[in-house]
C-alpha cells in the first residue's frame, strides 16, 4: 500500500498545520470550558477541514481517510484540544459510509459547519462487551 499523500492530501496537510499550528496553545486547556478549543473548530470549520473526507453531497470535499489522518498529525503534533477523532472519525465518517441518506442530510452539514459534535458509544453504564444492553429514553426534548 502507497501511504504517500497526494497533491490534494498534501495540501490539506499544510492547511490544516498553518491553522492548527497558528491557533493551538492559545488557550489553557483549564480555561476551556466547554472541553475544547471552540475558536480552533470554528476556524477548521471555516477552511471545510471537518468535511475533508465526507461526500460532496453533503458538502464536503470527498477526499478519504489519508486527508483526515493528515488532519489528525496535526492535531497531535500541536496537542490542539478539538475533537476531530471523535466527531469526525468515530462520528461523521461512519454516519457517511453506513447511514441513510436523511440522516446523512440532517446531521452531515452540521457536523462540516462545526454546529455538530458527534462521538460514538463503545460502553454504556451497567453493561459490559459481552452483554450490551442499550436502552433510550424519551424526554420532552428528544430521545437520550
Amino acid at each position: 500500500m502507497d501511504f504517500e499523500l497526494n497533491e490534494e492530501e498534501s495540501a490539506v496537510s499544510e492547511l490544516a498545520g498553518q491553522i492548527i499550528g497558528d491557533m493551538s496553545g492559545s488557550q489553557n486547556p483549564e480555561q476551556l470550558t466547554s472541553g475544547y478549543d471552540e475558536k480552533l473548530w470554528r476556524e477548521l470549520a471555516k477552511a471545510n477541514l471537518l468535511g475533508i473526507s465526507i461526500e460532496e453531497p453533503y458538502g464536503g470535499s470527498g477526499l478519504g481517510y489519508l486527508a483526515t489522518c493528515a488532519i489528525l498529525q496535526e492535531v497531535g503534533r500541536n496537542g490542539a484540544q478539538v475533537p476531530v477523532l471523535a466527531s469526525i472519525v468515530m462520528g461523521a465518517m461512519p454516519i457517511g459510509t453506513f447511514g441513510g441518506d436523511i440522516l446523512k442530510s440532517e446531521i452531515l452539514p452540521k457536523v462540516i459547519a462545526g454546529e455538530l459534535i458527534l462521538t460514538c458509544g463503545l460502553l454504556e453504564y451497567d453493561s459490559t462487551t459481552s452483554c450490551p444492553s442499550a436502552r433510550a429514553n424519551k424526554t420532552a426534548s428528544g430521545w437520550t
